[in-house]
């Protein structure tokens, strides 16, 4: 990159918190400003959890429950303007969209009427319709022509080149955040019985009320290792009915949210993935840097690209959770399989350290700076 200029990037995002996608948004603005880009994260309110790098800017405002139509589409049109001021004043030359597709006639006239420069779409989910189009047409129209959109795994990618035919595909994997993971694995932990963890938004896809059955069918309840959880969301009362009907309250702890999860990975005995889908799981990655084994659902996509089966891991049947609950057992039970799991956990993930990604980063916005300079 010349040294004449910084660069300026826009990051955008809805907001900062402890999702997956918006933990890898704050993760990446570190590995641009280490590439000395002059990055600003754009998030539409002001919920931020995680730390970031560079300057933040909040386009949308504290709103109230139970708004009127009006109100809304009032809140909407101010949002709407103060994103299109911000563009026009900070004349950026990149911008990286991490949003999920919300709204269609407002995503038309962000993509039409605001965005310019290089724009790049990343798609953070298997189901990449919801950072692109559910219609493949109308996918088809907007982001043939961006100059780039990033998938988080090689599946992906496939997926993508082959439903939608887009050649401006480029994979570059979420990083991991080694330094803070390092720092808030050690803290202070109370817990003082054997648990296995799973940790995400408590939502449909990632099926916990089917884990909590899956789990009541091993052997870990006999022997005292508990579930954690730790997250919340829509389906708490469902997995609390669930928990209810195995009879397993005492077994079952919802930790809610917790700002420091990796204290949770680091003093588990495993993490379990129970997803529908995932894009690149932030969770196998972070469990992993935190020396500590998975069982994950070999779903579309990412885990088979994270986790080594019978390495660092066990990969299950996507879906089976039957064959869930054995490969629970098996990793509990299996003594000398888990001590292998567990020592080579860490070193497994080092090719997502940000210093590889970065390199990924570089090389990608130096060609496409390149192809503007000309």
């Amino acid at each position: 990159m010349p040294e004449s200029k910084r660069h300026k990037i826009a990051l955008m995002g809805y907001d900062l918190s402890t999702g997956g996608a918006e933990r890898s948004m704050a993760n990446i603005s570190f590995v641009l400003h280490s590439l000395n880009y002059d990055v600003h994260l754009v998030i539409f309110n002001d919920r931020i959890d995680c730390p970031f790098q560079g300057k933040i800017h909040i386009i949308g405002e504290q709103r109230k429950e139970n708004e009127s139509f009006l109100t809304r589409y009032t809140y909407k049109i101010r949002r709407f303007l103060r994103l299109k001021s911000f563009f026009k004043k900070e004349k950026l030359d990149v911008v990286i969209d991490f949003r999920f597709r919300e709204n269609t006639l407002q995503e038309l006239l962000i993509y039409k009427l605001i965005y310019k420069g290089i724009r790049i779409q990343t798609v953070r989910s298997g189901a990449y319709y919801f950072y692109l189009f559910r219609n493949k047409w109308l996918s088809k129209y907007i982001f043939k022509n961006f100059d780039r959109i990033i998938c988080i795994s090689d599946k992906q990618q496939d997926r993508i080149k082959q439903d939608l035919g887009f050649k401006n595909l480029t994979v570059i994997p979420n990083p991991t955040n080694p330094e803070r993971i390092k720092q808030l694995q050690d803290e202070p932990f109370e817990i003082d019985f054997p648990y296995i963890v799973a940790v995400g938004r408590l939502t449909p896809e990632k099926q916990f009320d089917l884990l909590v059955e899956a789990y009541s069918k091993t052997t870990l309840v006999q022997s005292g290792v508990k579930l954690v959880i730790l997250g919340t969301g829509e389906e708490e009362q469902k997995i609390r009915q669930t928990i209810d009907k195995v009879n397993l309250a005492e077994s079952v702890i919802l930790e809610g949210y917790q700002s420091n999860s990796f204290k949770y990975m680091k003093n588990a005995l495993f993490l379990v993935l129970s997803s529908k889908y995932e894009g690149l799981p932030m969770v196998l990655l972070e469990c992993l840097s935190c020396g500590t084994p998975v069982v994950a659902f070999d779903c579309f996509s990412g885990p088979s690209e994270i986790v080594n089966h019978r390495e660092n891991g066990l990969l299950t049947e996507d879906q089976n959770f039957e064959q869930l609950a054995k490969d629970i057992d098996l990793l509990f039970k299996d003594k000398e399989l888990y001590q292998t799991c567990k020592a080579n956990a860490l070193s497994s993930v080092a090719k997502f350290r940000p210093e590889h990604i970065a390199h990924k980063w570089e090389v990608l916005l130096a060609e496409l700076l390149s192809q503007t300079n000309k």
